[in-house]
This record gives structure tokens, C-alpha cells and sequence, in this order.
């Protein structure tokens, strides 16, 4: 490479020295830093999406705390039989009517047929007996009725066990 060199006109020479002290730092930029700052630039982001987080879940966790000792906290209607609230929140989401049957099957399960009802709100009733009167679904089989967003449906809900 020496001899190579050596052989070369000295304006070529220049021009090769020229073109090396160019593309060195052109290299090292565009193979180390710019790399490294795409990915401080990323981690950056990533840290001030985190620390958002924190600050978030800080608030909430001091309110949280904060109704907890004021006793605020919404507790499930649990004094309520569960007959009941099956037949208050229907009514109350005007889905009584599609209900045709109820069957207790002991105080805390009972079985429910539901005819053509929406089906968003028959999810719709089903949270709020979940978050107003403590009561999970056990089993839940739907299946379409001819107008769309309309089911059969049958469930099995369960309170404290």
C-alpha cells in the first residue's frame, strides 16, 4: 500500500489525504454518534413517559389512600338479596321485559333467560351487578337473534362464594 502511495502523483496524493480526513469523521459520525443520539433522544422520551407514569400512580395511589381512611370507598349493596337486585337493575336498565326467566337455584346463584335483548345492554347491566351489588357471572352463553346487536342469552350469577 506503501509503494502504492508512493507511486502516486503528489496532486493525487493531496486529493487522497483530502478525501481521508473527510470520510473519517463523516464515518465516525454517521456510525457512532448520530446512532447514539437517536437513542438518547429515545430514552429520554422513554424516561419522561415513566416519570409521568410515576407521578400518576403517585395521585392515585394518595387518593386512594385518602378514601380509604375516609371510608368513602364504593362497597357492593351486599345487604340486598340477590333476587332483587337482579329485578331492581333490570328495571332500572329497562331490561325486565326481556327477562323471561329468573330461577333461583339457592340465595346466592340464579339462573337468568333473556329474550332478544341489546346486547350492549345486557353487558351494561351485568357491571353494574357486578359493581353495585357484589355479583359475578358464573356462566354466560349468547347467541343472535334476527335483528342485529339483539340476543338470546343465558347466565348464571353468583354472589359470595
Amino acid at each position: 500500500m506503501k509503494d502504492w502511495f508512493a507511486t502516486l502523483q503528489p496532486r493525487e496524493r493531496l486529493i487522497l489525504m483530502a478525501a481521508a480526513l473527510l470520510l473519517v469523521p463523516l464515518l465516525i459520525y454517521l456510525l457512532i454518534w448520530e446512532p447514539v443520539s437517536k437513542e438518547v433522544g429515545s430514552l429520554r422520551t422513554s424516561v419522561n413517559a415513566g416519570q409521568q407514569q410515576v407521578a400518576w400512580l403517585q395521585q392515585a395511589s394518595s387518593e386512594a389512600r385518602a378514601l380509604q381512611a375516609s371510608g368513602n370507598a364504593v362497597t357492593p349493596a351486599s345487604n340486598v338479596s340477590l333476587i332483587t337486585a337482579v329485578e331492581t337493575s333490570a328495571a332500572e336498565r329497562n331490561l325486565r321485559s326481556y327477562l323471561k326467566r329468573i330461577e333461583p337455584q339457592g340465595s346466592n346463584k340464579i339462573s337468568i333467560d333473556i329474550d332478544d335483548a341489546a346486547f350492549d345492554d345486557i353487558i351494561h347491566w351485568i357491571s353494574e351487578l357486578q359493581t353495585r351489588y357484589g355479583a359475578t357471572v358464573a356462566q354466560f352463553n349468547a347467541s343472535r337473534s334476527d335483528q342485529p346487536g339483539r340476543v338470546q342469552a343465558r347466565l348464571v350469577i353468583t354472589r359470595g362464594q
